[in-house]
């Protein structure tokens, strides 16, 4: 392909492995093309090839998102598979890289709602015993109270036995 919209076309379609794209193209540069497509470019590598042997337009291809930058002038077979090769890998690593770091935050983010779902039920199961842990405290104060009372209510004496406390 040699331009940026015949390229498009084709991620469109999907099953695109990897993107060997040349700085200039018919449409426009390969920047270009990468800034244009970045959404579509996370998924799939790009190694630009130039004839440039600017060091800038290297660091910029890596900037804009590219997995590697070979000059035309270095291309060879060996080269552009071993290229090909590692940018692939490189980006399987980085997609499960990705899908684990994705699954960390779904599980911090599952500890914290246990967390505060923890939090609330003993919150609540707090409030729970303590509410009738007030009444049995308030009866038994009440109890003392009342019988420390009694205690020194009147003692009557029976003909037939000890001393007993009325109670009242």
């Amino acid at each position: 392909m040699s331009t940026g919209d015949q390229a498009h076309r084709q991620l469109e379609k999907s099953g695109v492995d990897l993107i060997l794209l040349d700085y200039w193209l018919k449409d426009g540069t390969g920047f270009e093309f990468m800034r244009h497509h970045v959404e579509q470019l996370k998924e799939i590598p790009v190694i630009l090839l130039t004839s440039s042997e600017d060091r800038k337009v290297a660091e910029d291809a890596l900037k804009e998102g590219a997995a590697d930058f070979i000059t035309k002038d270095d291309l060879s077979p060996t080269l552009l598979e071993r290229a090909i090769r590692y940018a692939i890998e490189r980006n399987n690593v980085l997609r499960k890289l990705i899908r684990r770091e994705e699954e960390v935050v779904l599980a911090h983010e599952l500890a914290l709602e246990s967390s505060r779902t923890k939090t609330e039920f003993l919150a609540n199961m707090g409030h729970e015993l303590r509410t009738p842990l007030g009444s049995i405290l308030g009866m038994a104060d009440l109890l003392r109270t009342r019988s420390s009372t009694n205690n020194s209510a009147v003692m009557s004496r029976s003909s037939k036995g000890p001393a007993t406390t009325c109670c009242k």
